[in-house]
């Protein structure tokens, strides 16, 4: 098993990302897959053989846990990210190069995966945003999403695609949500579950789903629910993940 640098070493002693073995790469992205499938509420059994697509998909680390661990063939990566025009919109205060440079760290976060495991995630991965998913109604068994960037205020037309693209009794499962976090400023973030719930009863109107919240873990939220500096030591918060059951219309 490779050994991660001694605290002793320098950062000029340490070797860079690109000369640790494929082993470590994939050690790490199975570490953070487990830590985002614990925060989804989720296990492997719940998830076998399921047809299941991940919004918001990032550098598709959950994607390759899933087929590292042989849970099934099935999982689809929906990242806009992965687009330098969608990315320049994300980041409008970035160059051309600098948003160039953050695509290419993103695509080769499962550069040091076997061939056919990287070949597999990019056969299955949708350039797109959530609410625009291009995928047949009923399709899926899962949705996730998670860390998924809702500032522009589209959690109802997300909710409602991403119920659309479920088979009956099917789940979407997005995390982290919550109302407990003790920070002022966490108020008005677009996190906070008084805007799914704003959102939601909205959704409903189009769309039939029962929804409902789970405490999953209590466990460092993200950074960016939490401000920064010394003044402000991170804190154990709850975790909760916010479940859409599609359901036959009435």
């Amino acid at each position: 098993m490779f050994e991660s640098p001694r605290p002793q070493e320098t950062i000029a002693q340490q070797p860079t990302e690109l000369q640790y073995p494929p082993e470590w790469h994939i050690e790490r992205i199975d570490q953070y897959f487990r830590k985002q499938q614990h925060g989804l509420g989720l296990t492997d059994a719940l998830m076998k053989d399921k047809k299941i697509l991940d919004v918001g998909a990032g550098g598709r680390e959950f994607a390759a846990g899933v087929l590292l661990n042989h849970i099934t063939e099935e999982i689809y990566s929906l990242e806009p990210g992965l687009s330098e025009h969608f990315q320049q919109t994300f980041t409008p205060d970035r160059t051309a190069e600098e948003v160039r440079d953050i695509v290419n760290k993103r695509k080769q976060r499962i550069g040091h995966l076997p061939p056919e495991i990287q070949e597999k995630i990019n056969q299955k991965t949708v350039v797109a945003l959530g609410e625009q998913a291009p995928f047949r109604n009923n399709f899926f068994d899962i949705v996730v999403a998670t860390c998924v960037n809702y500032a522009d205020g589209n959690i109802q037309q997300l909710a409602e695609r991403l119920c659309e693209l479920l088979a009956v009794g099917k789940e979407v499962r997005i995390a982290p949500v919550g109302s407990e976090n003790p920070y002022p400023q966490f108020a008005e973030h677009p996190m906070n579950k008084k805007f799914f719930d704003q959102a939601l009863i909205l959704a409903r109107e189009k769309m039939p789903f029962d929804f409902e919240y789970q405490t999953t873990s209590e466990e460092y939220h993200p950074d960016y629910l939490q401000p920064r500096g010394p003044e402000n030591p991170r804190l154990l918060l709850k975790n909760e993940v916010l479940i859409l059951r599609k359901r036959l219309a009435d």
